[in-house]
This record gives structure tokens, sequence and C-alpha cells, in this order.
């Protein structure tokens, strides 16, 4: 999708928002298991925010009416990866999820967990 160009990869997410993209957490010394997580989990509060701002929106949890999507995961033993989604909207201000990974948009947030699936991956499965 064209109109998500700025959202296709981390480094593209990254120079949306005037960031190097060259740098990222260091994890020298953590477990290589745990390191990926924390390095994807950045990657994807980047491209959350380089989404906002592709909307030219800011996350506002005090406005009710302000729709925010996020990702919601399931093992499953049936899903050749081991993890499924459900996606969800979330329309209130309680935080029931992290506030870093929401979407503006539905179809955002499809294009970001597709684009993007080994990255959530990462930070929700312990590798073997």
């Amino acid at each position: 999708m064209k109109k998500y160009l700025h959202l296709e990869s981390f480094e593209a997410a990254a120079k949306f928002l005037g960031y190097d993209p060259t740098i990222k957490p260091v994890v020298t010394g953590l477990p290589e298991k745990h390191a990926q997580n924390v390095i994807s989990g950045y990657e994807l509060d980047v491209i959350s925010e380089a989404a906002w701002k592709g909307e030219d929106k800011e996350i506002d949890w005090t406005d009710w009416n302000q729709r925010k999507y996020y990702a919601w995961w399931d093992m499953s033993a049936s899903s050749p990866s081991g993890l499924a989604c459900s996606v969800y909207l979330f329309g209130d201000t309680t935080a029931h999820v992290g506030s870093r990974r929401v979407f503006p948009t539905l179809e955002i947030l499809k294009y970001v967990v597709k684009q993007h699936f080994e990255k959530y991956k990462d930070i929700l499965v312990i590798p073997k």
C-alpha cells in the first residue's frame, strides 16, 4: 500500500519522525532470546508513533471519542507460528493495553500487524 510507505519498515518510520534509524537500544549483556524483544519493542513503538503522525494526530488518553486500535494476540497450536492475532478497538481511556502500541485506524493496525508480524512475534514468543 503506497499510502503507508512511512510504516513499511522501522527505518522508514524512524526517518519519517526525524529519528536516526541506526540508533537502537543497546542490549549488550542480555541473553540473545531477550535482546531481540527489547529491540523489536522499540521498533514497534516508533512505528506506532509514525502512524499517528501520518494521520496528523496524537494519542489522547483523555479523549473518550478518539478511537485507538490495538492487536490482541492468542497463543494457538493451530496457527503455524503459534501466534494468532485478533484486532480490537480500544474505546475508552482506562488503560487495558499499553499506550505505546495503539493505532489511529483499523486499516493501519491491520497493515502494521501484517507488515511487522515478526516484530510482534519477537516481543510475544520466547524463542526455543
